[in-house]
């Protein structure tokens, strides 16, 4: 348990051990040691960490104690190495200092390399009208060990069309995809003409973001009727579950008799990106105000 115990100053305070010496946190994943100080004057203890490697960060719950006299107190220390973070194996150098000096102790972080992935599957363009608001699903594959937020963002949009996720962060199951709705609504204003997105993906607390080409095409007029989409003013783009991220795009549109249309687990509106919930026995718009046929 005890792997090492130095003094810096005239007394000899208190002690410091770590258990375990030696811990493992794959990328983008954790590990804790028990700090624990032996006093000898009871005087407040403050801890500290040297040595960490690139991206690694570091935290002691709590970050200062006060043993009591001939007793002891633990802090824990957590080292959280990112996604991004290098595999390989890092002493640590962990410190406890009090009034009267420094006292400490080597531990071991062993870094491994992360086996999981991600990718996504998204069409590969979308036509709009202006004055209207569509809904592209997004889905993104957890590949092995997964286990990590993404965050999804859209760039390149031209004036007058704004984008925005929902939710804005997923975090795929192991094995496993989860969906992401890219809500594009085309201003009034907006110049037709044919335009290229990029759909942005970072994994949350690391450097690595991966990008997806994205074709926004707007029309110069609005038909009565919007081809596929049998004149319904909102409309979902997407792929089917579990089709390879290079296919082709497919309308998935409501029945031209339904106001609302149910898609992974959330009701949404014709003409609003509102999920809807359940009021005296009807589906509710808030926007609208009035119940709906589902």
């Amino acid at each position: 348990m005890l792997t090492h115990v130095a003094l810096v100053g005239a007394t000899d305070s208190f002690t410091i051990e770590a258990n375990p010496t030696t811990a493992i946190a794959p990328q983008g994943d954790s590990a804790s040691y028990a700090i624990t100080v032996g006093s000898f004057s009871g005087l407040p203890v403050t801890f500290g960490v040297t040595g960490l490697p690139s991206g690694a960060a570091a935290a002691f719950n709590p970050p200062s104690l006060q043993p009591p006299v001939g007793g002891t107190a633990s802090s824990v220390l957590t080292v959280t190495a990112r996604w991004d973070t290098p595999v390989g194996i890092y002493q640590l150098n962990v410190t406890a200092s009090d009034s009267s000096g420094t006292h400490w102790v080597i531990v071991t972080l062993n870094v491994l390399a992360n086996t999981g992935d991600f990718m996504i599957s998204v069409p590969n363009s979308l036509t709009a009208n202006r004055t209207e608001t569509y809904g592209v699903l997004v889905e993104v594959y957890g590949i092995g060990s997964w286990r990590w937020g993404i965050a999804l963002n859209v760039t390149g949009l031209p004036e007058h069309v704004t984008g925005m996720f929902t939710p804005p962060v997923v975090e795929p199951p192991l094995g496993g995809s989860v969906i992401s709705v890219m809500m594009i609504s085309v201003g009034a204003d907006a110049i037709s003409g044919t335009y290229q997105l990029t759909i942005v993906a970072t994994v949350v607390n690391a450097t690595v973001t991966r990008w997806v080409p994205f074709t926004l095409i707007i029309l110069p007029t609005t038909p009565s009727v919007a081809g596929a989409n049998v004149g319904l003013a909102f409309a979902f783009i997407g792929i089917g579950l579990g089709v390879a991220a290079a296919g082709v795009g497919v309308a998935v549109a409501m029945s031209r008799g339904s106001e609302v249309m149910v898609y992974g687990g959330y009701y949404y509106c014709r003409k609003h990106r509102v999920p809807l919930w359940y009021v005296n026995g009807g589906l509710w718009c808030p926007i609208e105000q009035r119940h709906l046929r589902p």
